[in-house]
């Protein structure tokens, strides 16, 4: 399945799902089943403070293509040191000007070597109506290994990671304006 196909399942998804007060879906109306084809390339990350955002779900074709055990950590640990205060940035402006975004990343590992991932996030509400988590798919060139049982790392094993682009695009609520993003147009 391409990229744009798998984006075309989660926005269309996404875009069904009953909408909080905050005009977000609501991370429990999520359904697997739903977006069952795509699943294994899905993330969900949870804000608990400007620079802990934990990935609480990672999908198994995200592990198997980077090489190492994701879900749990703090993404932020993942960002090198100039590009933290601009993941700040980006999730502040996603959570409180509800935007998609798009992420060009270069992750380089002792487990796997270089990898090229693109990502798209909507964000989404806690069960209070706040928007504090975001619900991404993920896209390589690469086929994840098929070995199931397959040694993961850690994020230890992580060298160095480069974001080579951060975009936004309108899910209804109009895009931020910040000098390092570029907004972009997702077709509905």
């Amino acid at each position: 399945m391409s990229f744009s196909e798998k984006v075309q399942v989660l926005i269309e998804h996404y875009d069904a799902l009953p909408k909080t007060r905050s005009g977000v879906p609501s991370r429990r109306d999520i359904n697997p089943a739903q977006i069952k084809d795509i699943i294994s390339w899905c993330m969900i990350a949870v804000s608990r403070s400007p620079r802990l955002m934990e990935l609480t779900l990672c999908g198994t074709s995200i592990e198997r293509i980077l090489g190492i055990h994701m879900q749990g950590i703090n993404m932020f640990d993942t960002y090198s040191e100039e590009d933290k205060d601009r993941y700040e940035q980006v999730f502040k402006l996603m959570f409180t000007q509800p935007c998609g975004i798009k992420l060009d990343r270069i992750f380089t590992s002792q487990t796997a070597g270089e990898k090229h991932l693109t990502m798209i996030g909507l964000p989404l509400s806690n069960s209070d109506g706040i928007v504090d988590r975001m619900i991404g798919v993920v896209n390589t060139p690469e086929r994840p290994k098929s070995d199931l049982m397959m040694e993961l790392g850690d994020t230890s094993d992580l060298l160095l990671t480069k974001t080579l682009s951060f975009e936004v695009f309108d899910i209804g609520h109009g895009v931020p304006e910040r000098d390092f993003l570029q907004p972009i147009l997702i077709p509905k």
